[in-house]
């Protein structure tokens, strides 16, 4: 399918009906949402942990990066608190919750174009539903940050795992609901049936993509960094591979 079919194709709602259609919106999602996981990686590792461990005093002195997944090796001075230590481990989440937040309410809106609008969009999947999750999830994952802060704190992780909870669901509901709007004003969708389909194609990369990166970091990150970067180097390529042969 050309360019101009790809925008012929955003522009009439029949032709999500065929199994190309659904199939080049799909890959289409899928492709963008790598470039927006890698991004969201980027700002969790170094604008949120190794920021803020220069911030504190401390020095980031190796890091990794790749579409799903990463980390930050850092050394923390004696002079560094305990809750300033907890607050480096956590400080990834908050800062993407912030931007995904500002990037949902100031940018978007403003975003005419398709293509950016979807890029956007998964942006805000990746800065806010992610690391809401992680925030839930993070203190059963053997190096998750929220069992790291919980540890350090020597606290209960029920508060942590209830804001993740609550978080994951409000902001999974508010993307939705901007993204119907925003695909509602290139195609057609008053019909419930479309408005379900467009969620489920919307959604479903990102639920598919994501959960497969973070198997890949339990199995391999505990046993050696090598294989992780590796693994997930493979599935990098593997998506990109698939978004080729269905979009060309």
């Amino acid at each position: 399918m050309g360019l101009m079919d790809r925008k012929n194709f955003m522009n009439d709602s029949a032709s999500l009906e065929s199994n190309e259609g659904q199939l080049t919106l799909i890959a289409l999602i899928m492709m963008l949402y790598v470039m927006a996981l890698f991004l969201a990686v980027a700002v969790h590792e170094l604008l949120g942990h190794g920021l803020v461990t220069l911030l504190f005093g401390g020095d980031v002195y190796a890091f990794y990066l790749s579409p799903g997944s990463g980390y930050v090796s850092f050394y923390l001075p004696k002079t560094v608190s305990i809750s300033q230590a907890a607050f480096i481990y956590l400080a990834g989440i908050m800062v993407q919750i912030i931007i995904g937040i500002l990037t949902l309410l100031f940018i978007f809106p403003k975003i005419k174009n398709f293509f950016l609008g979807l890029f956007t969009l998964l942006f805000t999947v990746a800065m806010l539903v992610l690391p809401s999750i992680y925030l839930l999830l993070g203190y059963y994952y053997e190096s998750g940050d929220t069992k790291y802060a919980v540890s350090l704190l020597q606290t209960q992780p029920d508060a942590f795992i209830v804001v993740g909870l609550v978080l994951t669901g409000i902001f999974s509901i508010l993307i939705s609901i901007a993204a119907l709007d925003f695909i509602g004003s290139f195609i057609d969708v008053s019909d419930e049936k479309v408005r379900i389909r467009i969620l489920l194609m919307f959604w479903l990369p990102p639920i598919l993509m994501s959960s497969i990166s973070a198997a890949t970091s339990w199995i391999f990150l505990p046993v050696n960094e090598i294989y992780y970067i590796l693994a997930n180097a493979a599935l990098t390529l593997l998506f990109l591979g698939i978004d080729r042969k269905s979009v060309v």
